[in-house]
């Protein structure tokens, strides 16, 4: 008895970290940064990198540190990729907009095959929060932005799902044995 409830609190811990990370620009307010301020095309947190072809910029948005890429009159594009090329799962993200609008998510797959998700932005400036059900098995993830605010990009890196998953069930059978 007290072998399985080891073996299922290990399950729950090594589960627990396979849910996911947050890419929530919070260091950058750690900086102590204040208003807009420009500081690139990249963008690294957490083993993830942004990307964009314009600049982005830090801003705190209702108390929250949050990203936005700064185009002026063009659109930028962003890229979101996991540092070491592996794959993930984009499952949630944050967006304001000044303007309604349908911005349009566009995974790509190891084989370069695409998938997409569409937001409808209501354009009040709000930060909303976006369920991604469509983003799954990517190795990047990019939209054409302009002037776009978004914050706590939630990702799932798929081989420490599959690596914490099997250590689990390894740790279940050892501890039934």
């Amino acid at each position: 008895m007290k072998e399985s409830k080891a073996g299922l609190l290990f399950l729950l811990i090594t589960s627990a970290f396979a849910i996911g990370q947050v890419i929530d620009f919070e260091s950058l307010d750690d900086e102590g940064l204040a208003g807009n301020i420009y500081f690139g095309s990249s963008y690294s947190e957490d083993g993830f990198e942004l990307t964009t072809t314009e600049e982005f910029a830090y801003t705190t948005l209702y108390g929250s540190a949050s990203l936005v890429l700064h185009s002026g009159p063009d659109i930028g594009t962003v890229t979101i990729t996991q540092e070491n090329g592996e794959i993930f799962d984009m499952v949630s993200m944050d967006f304001a907009s000044g303007s309604s609008q349908n911005l349009t998510l566009i995974g790509t797959r190891i084989d370069n095959s695409t998938v997409e998700q569409l937001i409808s932005l209501e354009g009040n400036w709000l930060i909303d929060s976006y369920t991604l059900t469509n983003l799954t098995d990517i190795v990047s993830v990019g939209w054409e932005d302009r002037d776009f605010v978004f914050d706590n990009i939630t990702i799932v890196p798929e081989p420490t799902t599959l690596l914490l998953f099997t250590l689990g069930i390894f740790g279940i059978q050892r501890l039934n044995v």
